[in-house]
């Protein structure tokens, strides 16, 4: 969403797709360029609910450490 441009980071997971090519797709993205929020919450809520939250951070602090610095104590 960063190298979109977009001012939201920030999805529902339900908006994001894997395909099975491990693409992500996000869909309904309609205010991703006109509301700003800069912390993916929803995404962590969502990853939360389901017990993939730790995991998620430690591929993130893998792949962009200055994401994970930022976002890890959400």
């Amino acid at each position: 969403m960063k190298r979109l441009k977009f001012t939201r980071l920030d999805a529902d997971l339900r908006h994001i797709i894997v395909t099975k090519g491990e693409e992500l797709k996000v869909i309904d993205h309609y205010s991703s360029y006109t509301r700003i929020r800069n912390r993916p919450e929803l995404i962590f809520k969502g990853l939360k609910k389901l017990g993939l939250l730790p995991l998620f951070l430690e591929e993130l602090k893998e792949l962009d450490p200055e994401s994970y610095m930022e976002w890890k104590d959400l």
